[in-house]
């Protein structure tokens, strides 16, 4: 009987010790990550001509409506008017080529600065 509570408690003990090593190697872990996030954030704020963005979109919310109605609107036109497929794939094609640059040449950059 006391064969079996003393290998019960290695076993438990054992345990404790795995579940105490995983969590000291998480806080390990959770600190290393916030000194790089913390060095890095020194090193942002560091440098000329660069500020901090917050998380998120760094396009403006108007900006971003207008382009992706725009290119909904090409893309519905031409699958309405037309019944040719290579047209509807070249239209495609060429949208996903061309909104990018269109969207570079249309906004201006400057003024979200």
């Amino acid at each position: 009987m006391s064969r079996d509570r003393a290998r019960r408690r290695e076993v438990r003990l054992a345990e404790a010790a795995a579940r105490e090593a995983g969590a000291g190697r998480r806080r390990d872990r959770d600190r290393a990550a916030a000194a790089r996030r913390a060095r890095f954030a020194a090193l942002a704020a560091r440098l000329p001509g660069r500020r901090a963005r917050p998380f998120g979109s760094r396009r403006p919310r108007r900006q971003l409506t207008v382009v992706v109605g725009a290119v909904l609107a090409v893309q519905l036109v031409t699958w309405y008017l037309s019944d040719s497929w290579p047209l509807r794939i070249a239209v495609a094609a060429l949208t996903v080529l061309a909104v990018p640059a269109l969207t570079t040449l249309t906004f201006d950059r400057s003024s979200n600065r």
